[in-house]
């Protein structure tokens, strides 16, 4: 059915089968009527949303005169003609892409008048129309001139002019009248299959024009009470945004779209289709492109293809809010039953009179109406029983795999609570889920275990999570360990410093100064400790030399026996201690207290 209705829409495209009467002709008579001037039959499409116009053939009283058609190496607006009759040379043509004009270049009273025309496009036809030429008046030479600001540079020898939805349409007509204040102005515009008549002006303005402003714009001047007329004529092309409209066709494993363009110019740009669920994409998919249509089909389709399906295409124009690319959407229904996504086999602790949480996950139609039936399974018996439980709905988002892509999708939950009066070990139920397009089924168990008996893979988590928190623990104390050692050490070490200071210090208090003298020698100046024979030599060469003041501590100082001094080392008698030592009175002492000088 599908591929049928695809072959209709090639054929209809290429005016092998009959357009309808509604999508029709509509010939209008642009000019006047008069003997020797020109006059143009514009044969066009009485809707404009709908198939370009390729050609038409052209009627003079049931006999084929003229076709006209686009020429297909030339803009829209250059058009070919086929004259059946060659000796009928005086005709012309004008195309755009939903008008096809057949110009009279010179009304011949004989010929034309009283001659009902109609054109014709694959065997679909217009209404009549007939022509009553007259004479034209001796003294009328008005020659009659529409002009607009791109004349100077867009000189079109077709009279025609192409602007961009949006710009400002601003047309004069002018004509070759000595009086202007007795010639008078008639504006008339051809669009839509529809004539209307405007204000008499010699200036048509309008701005932000649209693409329904396009059409044949015709202005008349006339003078004398309009006994002398002459008209001139411009076609005026919008170039604007493709309009998109999609139709969708469904059966019940068969859905197929269709995206039909009309913008100007023709030359459009069809990009792949886009199917969006929840605003999220999930895949391109390239349709079937003929001219400004493109048509997606899906075969085989189930809920997974249901979504919003987006027709882009463009022709190069922005639209008014500056987007090369237009869109259009249409939201696909899949008519199906639900679709169970995933069984829950759950471990829990088993009950104690209490009630049980029973749930399962469905992807519905958007708009279905659902209801739920709830059984309780016997494995053993294969029988199941119906229970008499209330259902609540809930919408959650959760992640799917649709089309190889990940996306947040929207399903529905169906949730129920049941009460167990006794001790079991599993629970095995099953939920059906029923809309207006079918009812599906989900077998769902729940198994209960002891507290104490739970398996030890519950627990493994557990275990793992403990153990690794022990060992932290323990690398935390050796640091804790080492970093105490260091400190003891470092202490350690700033007590013996503290101590050696302090020996220094005791030793400097203890230290004695004493002057060298005939009873003391200095122990670094005693010849005998470096050369115990040459006694003179020490006594002549270093007297001078030992003036200087030396530091002796006590335990080095040596002193020389003599007549006031007697060694305890060689006194049988008793050990004399240096600080008690009597020293006697001689020349080279005298007690202070026999001193007569202090």
């Amino acid at each position: 059915m599908t591929k049928l209705f695809f072959l209709f829409l090639m054929l209809f495209n290429l005016q092998i089968i009959p357009k309808s009467v509604s999508g029709g002709l509509v010939l209008q008579g642009i000019g006047n009527l008069l003997e020797n001037r020109q006059f143009k039959l514009r044969c066009s499409k009485s809707s404009w949303f709908s198939w370009p116009l390729k050609r038409a053939s052209f009627y003079r009283n049931e006999t084929e005169i003229a076709t006209v058609e686009r020429d297909g190496l030339l803009p829209w607006h250059s058009c070919s003609i086929d004259v059946v009759n060659k000796s009928e040379s005086d005709y012309g043509c004008r195309t755009t892409h939903y008008t096809k004009t057949l110009i009279i270049k010179m009304l011949n009273i004989t010929r034309d008048s009283n001659t009902i025309w109609a054109c014709r496009s694959s065997n679909d036809k217009s209404n009549n129309y007939q022509l009553n030429v007259k004479e034209q008046p001796l003294d009328c030479n008005l020659n009659t001139t529409i002009t607009h600001r791109y004349s100077e540079n867009k000189r079109d020898q077709q009279k025609v002019l192409i602007l961009t939805e949006g710009d400002n349409l601003e047309l004069h007509c002018t004509s070759n009248s000595n009086d202007a204040e007795e010639t008078s102005y008639k504006w008339r515009i051809y669009r839509k299959g529809e004539q209307s008549i405007t204000t008499n002006k010699s200036l048509y303005l309008k701005k932000n024009i649209t693409k329904d402003d396009a059409g044949m714009y015709e202005c008349n001047g006339g003078i004398k009470n309009n006994t002398c007329v002459d008209n001139d004529d411009i076609e005026i092309q919008i170039n604007y945004a493709p309009r998109l409209n999609i139709t969708l066709n469904s059966t019940e494993n068969t859905s197929e779209m269709t995206c039909i363009a009309d913008g100007s110019p023709v030359n459009y740009t069809i990009n792949k289709w886009r199917h969006y669920v929840d605003n999220q994409l999930v895949r391109e998919l390239n349709g079937t492109q003929e001219e400004q249509v493109t048509t997606l089909l899906l075969d085989n389709t189930t809920i997974m293809d249901e979504g919003i399906y987006v027709c882009n295409v463009s022709n190069g124009i922005k639209n008014l809010k500056g987007s090369v690319f237009q869109t259009v959407q249409e939201y696909l229904q899949i008519q199906a039953p639900p679709k169970s996504l995933d069984i829950n086999n759950e471990m829990t602790e088993k009950p104690q009179r209490m009630n049980i949480g029973l749930r399962a996950t469905f992807l519905v139609n958007r708009s279905s109406s659902i209801n739920t039936t709830w059984y309780q399974l016997n494995k053993i018996t294969e029988n199941k029983t119906l229970l008499s439980i209330k259902t609540i709905y809930s919408t959650l988002t959760r992640k799917m795999r649709i089309y190889n892509n990940d996306i947040d999708r929207n399903v529905t939950v169906v949730s129920s609570k049941l009460t167990i009066t006794r001790p079991i070990d599993e629970l095995s139920f099953q939920v059906i889920v029923c809309n207006q397009y079918g009812c599906t089924d989900s077998d769902q168990i729940i198994i209960f275990e002891d507290k104490e008996n739970v398996s030890f893979s519950q627990y493994l988590p557990v275990i793992i999570g403990c153990g690794s928190a022990v060992v932290v623990i323990i690398v935390l104390i050796i640091i804790l360990i080492i970093i105490r050692k260091r400190c003891n050490n470092a202490k350690k070490e700033d007590d013996v410093h503290v101590k050696e200071e302090s020996i220094k210090q005791q030793t400097r208090a203890n230290t004695m100064e004493i002057l060298e003298n005939d009873l003391y020698i200095s122990a670094d100046d005693d010849p005998k400790q470096d050369n115990p024979t040459n006694n003179n030599q020490q006594d002549t060469g270093e007297t001078g030399a030992t003036n200087g003041k030396k530091i002796i501590h006590m335990k080095e100082m040596e002193i020389i026996e003599n007549d006031l001094y007697v060694s305890g080392d060689d006194d049988p008698q008793k050990n004399v201690n240096i600080q008690e030592m009597e020293i006697m009175e001689n020349d080279l002492y005298i007690p202070a207290e026999l001193d007569t000088h202090v």
